[in-house]
């Protein structure tokens, strides 16, 4: 059986990150409502998430395109919100669901690899998200394409 593999952010590969101790990624959500996995191999990262379903209560402003830009992060108390944390180590491997919020800290200075991918339980999300971008952005009307005939 043979597979086409589509890059959703430029390349097909995987991304290496690595990172000092005490950087991170504020409060975000990926695009184009990709999953997402991340593989340690060195240090340990938290990570804080919010299900899609509680967006709303973290005040999300839209400003060109279907990304949310959060005016606080998870550090500022959200009541009502249910936050998820854990700890990742050396050997932990990470799956964020599409369309949900999160935020990295790193405890120590960190190795992973990770990629968003597409599959079939988000696929017509993307297509949706890469529809409207298209009116705005010409590389996500490439990707609308793509996706319709992956």
């Amino acid at each position: 059986a043979s597979a086409q593999m589509q890059p959703v952010s430029g390349s097909a590969c995987p991304t290496l990150f690595v990172a000092p101790c005490g950087s991170g990624s504020s409060l975000h959500v990926d695009t184009l409502q990709t999953n997402f996995w991340m593989f340690m191999s060195l240090g340990r990262k938290r990570w804080r998430l919010v299900s899609k379903d509680q967006i709303a209560l973290l005040h999300p402003q839209y400003f060109c395109d279907l990304n949310p830009v959060f005016p606080e992060d998870l550090n500022v108390v959200k009541p009502n919100v249910t936050i998820y944390e854990t700890e990742l180590e050396a050997g932990d491997l990470i799956f964020v669901p599409a369309g949900w919020p999160h935020q990295v800290d790193n405890l120590e200075t960190s190795v992973a690899i990770s990629a968003n991918f597409i599959d079939t339980s988000n696929v017509h999300r993307c297509i949706e998200e890469a529809d409207i971008m298209a009116s705005v952005e010409e590389n996500s009307a490439f990707w609308a394409k793509v996706l319709r005939t992956a």
